[in-house]
């Protein structure tokens, strides 16, 4: 595995159910870390690791050297095009196999990286193949585990039942936030009396960006005391902790969240996504359909509305979802880290028998 988010990042928390349940009488795990930083998550996920390689300091040709030196059979790029990417690396074919999953949301366009781990849903068949240089594994259950943390509990009632009124929320980053997505939110605020918006977001830290996404609720008839906001929290606990000040989590669109859904669904609290026509935009509905909340997927803008403004009006509903949805994504396929590496593991097998056939 190569990335450069070895760290306190999303990355880091998908790929750590992988590494703990790897079956190492079989799979022999190399590690290679690319970070500029390294904290408590770096220590930890180390030592899952068998072999642990950094390669933040060397250049191309060093690591090149090393992965054939280690005798890597099967390589897997944890970044795309995200920073502190090595692609040219994978450019020039360092194992015979080569695939990426989790850190970016399309193809790498290298046709030197085989293979691709995706799901159905997040890249339905006969639709994303033709957009991608790489051949797409469809994983069966979606294409993601999460292990979420039991020590934050969740609030018995919804904060509306002692509130008096419903508060929507993102805590997606800012860039993923456009004048689209706010004119969708904002036709939910308007059509719920009293409702507010919780926005979070750990790169909203200037007077400018806070004034930018003001603007555009008031375009559309948000006024700006409706609006709340929320900076970077001490620790990963109190960031959960926030979710229980929240009703419903409002999705953002045409790049959906990802690690912010499965946390929201945790402290329960229903997610309502907008699912497009590629990756970025169908991770909700993959997330979702996968935990039987086909529900809580819009297929265009006004049924999006239309969901958030029905669940925000049916008390008994909401007061289900905050005793349910905990249990719901443990108990599914999304958090059985045993099972997932399986499904991981049987895929790297697949696509070796494949390959050994080819040579």
């Amino acid at each position: 595995y190569v990335s450069a988010d070895l760290k306190n990042h999303a990355v880091a928390y998908f790929l750590e159910p992988l590494l703990r349940n790897h079956d190492k009488t079989r799979f022999e795990v190399f590690v290679y870390c690319n970070n500029d930083i390294f904290d408590g998550t770096t220590d930890y996920l180390k030592d899952l690791s068998e072999h642990w390689r950094v390669i933040s300091q060397d250049s191309d040709e060093a690591v090149f050297n090393l992965i054939q030196k280690d005798a890597i059979d099967i390589l897997i790029d944890l970044s795309g095009h995200t920073s502190g990417n090595r692609m040219s690396v994978f450019a020039h074919k360092p194992a015979p196999l080569q695939a990426t999953w989790l850190g970016y949301p399309c193809t790498t366009g290298l046709r030197a990286i085989d293979y691709r781990f995706t799901d159905a849903v997040a890249d339905p068949e006969g639709v994303a193949d033709a957009t991608h240089s790489e051949k797409l594994i469809r994983l069966e259950n979606g294409f993601l585990c999460y292990r979420g943390d039991e020590r934050v509990a969740i609030t018995e009632q919804p904060p509306s039942v002692e509130k008096g009124f419903v508060t929507f929320a993102s805590f997606n980053n800012i860039t993923k936030l456009n004048p689209l997505i706010i004119e969708i939110w904002s036709k939910v605020l308007n059509n719920v009396e009293n409702s507010r918006f919780l926005l979070k977001t750990s790169a909203l830290t200037d007077d400018k960006g806070k004034a930018n996404c003001l603007g555009m609720f008031a375009d559309n008839g948000i006024p700006e005391e409706r609006i709340d906001w929320h900076f970077r929290l001490p620790d990963k606990a109190d960031h959960l902790r926030l979710y229980r000040e929240i009703d419903i989590s409002l999705d953002t669109y045409p790049y959906n969240g990802t690690t912010t859904t499965f946390e929201s669904l945790w402290m329960g609290v229903p997610v309502v996504t907008l699912s497009g026509d590629r990756h970025a935009s169908r991770v909700g509905a993959s997330i979702l359909k996968t935990l039987g909340l086909d529900r809580l997927v819009a297929e265009n803008a006004d049924q999006f509305v239309d969901i958030a403004t029905r669940l925000a009006n049916d008390e008994s509903l909401l007061a289900s979802y905050r005793k349910s949805l905990r249990n719901t994504l443990k108990q599914s396929p999304l958090c059985n880290a045993e099972k997932f590496a399986a499904k991981m593991e049987a895929a790297y097998e697949k696509i070796w028998r494949e390959y050994l056939k080819t040579i």
